[in-house]
């Protein structure tokens, strides 16, 4: 498969997609899914980890704003 293909992956497995979802789209097999998974876990993991930072810092960014416009 080609890199476009991998990033691809990476990029829609970070933003939670399932495998069965993913062999859909990609049309790729779920071992190699799993595989790809394996070896990219730590680009997956840091896109998760920095999606869920940002939708922290929107909801303090929120919680600031209605105290202080409360």
């Amino acid at each position: 498969h080609d890199d476009k293909t991998v990033q691809r992956f990476i990029e829609l497995r970070s933003q939670g997609w399932t495998y069965a979802r993913l062999m859909a789209e990609l049309k790729v097999s779920k071992p190699t899914l799993i595989n790809w998974s394996r070896e990219h876990q730590h680009l997956i993991g840091g896109e998760v980890q920095l999606d869920a930072w940002r939708i922290a810092c929107a909801a303090e960014r929120a919680a600031i704003a209605d105290t202080t416009l409360g």
